[in-house]
């Protein structure tokens, strides 16, 4: 039985790095596609913004990267109150368990907030929808009131 099973993968190191399809700097570069995951970044860029990335934690998303950019040291900077960049460990493994019950409690209140904000566009949208149909069901109500 796996502990993190229904944990999404970009949670781990592993599964940032493989969202890395369209990374433009190579391997030997100081910014290159571990480093980034290492630091808490998921890619979220296409073929067009390749180096467009946000924090699987604080969701502080960040693009025009250079080859000889620090990730941990760029996401420190942009976003020094991250929670992740605040516990200093660039590898899950090295996490005390309270330190992975912090980031998983975290992370899932994100989630939820997310799924929420896209509920309620969604209610918003239908209310709207709904909304304008009032004025025709009116005028329909009154035709046939007068038809009595």
């Amino acid at each position: 039985m796996d502990l993190f099973s229904d944990v999404d993968p970009t949670f781990f190191v592993d599964g940032r790095f493989k969202t890395y399809n369209y990374w433009p700097f190579d391997d030997d570069k100081p910014c290159n596609k571990r480093a980034m995951a290492e630091a808490g970044f998921i890619s979220v860029g296409n073929g067009i913004e390749a180096d467009h990335v946000e924090c699987f934690i604080c969701s502080k998303q960040l693009d025009g990267w250079e080859e000889d950019d620090d990730p941990w040291e760029e996401h420190k900077k942009h976003q020094a109150n991250c929670p992740f960049i605040l516990l200093g460990k660039k590898d899950e493994l090295t996490l005390k368990i309270e330190e992975m019950y912090a980031l998983l409690k975290i992370y899932y209140l994100k989630e939820l907030n997310k799924k929420k904000d896209e509920i309620l566009k969604s209610v918003e949208k239908e209310i709207t929808a709904q909304g304008k149909l009032i004025p025709k069901v009116y005028a329909k109500s009154k035709a046939i009131k007068r038809k009595q």
